[in-house]
């Protein structure tokens, strides 16, 4: 997660060997999105949905310091890919 005090973002980073699209086509001849992207999107969405509710509320640090950051609608990013080894 990177953030400051007027933005956050948070950052999913999945292994470059991860599958964009799976091996077959479906009935209309375009890719069939793979698992592991579809996963991924919805794993930062659902981070994304829990850090929103959880900014509601006064958070702290292991020592009990208060937590300033704030956060409105936080963007995500997720690195995903395929290269070839």
């Amino acid at each position: 997660m990177l953030g400051d005090n007027n933005f956050t973002v948070i950052v999913e980073l999945k292994r470059p060997d991860t599958a964009l699209f799976e091996t077959d086509k479906n009935r209309s001849e375009s890719w069939r999105l793979s698992r592991d992207l579809t996963y991924a999107v919805s794993q930062i969405l659902t981070q994304k949905a829990e850090w929103e509710i959880k900014s509601e509320t006064k958070q702290f640090t292991e020592s009990g310091q208060p937590i300033s950051q704030s956060t409105v609608d936080p963007k995500t990013i997720l690195i995903i890919g395929h290269r070839p080894i």
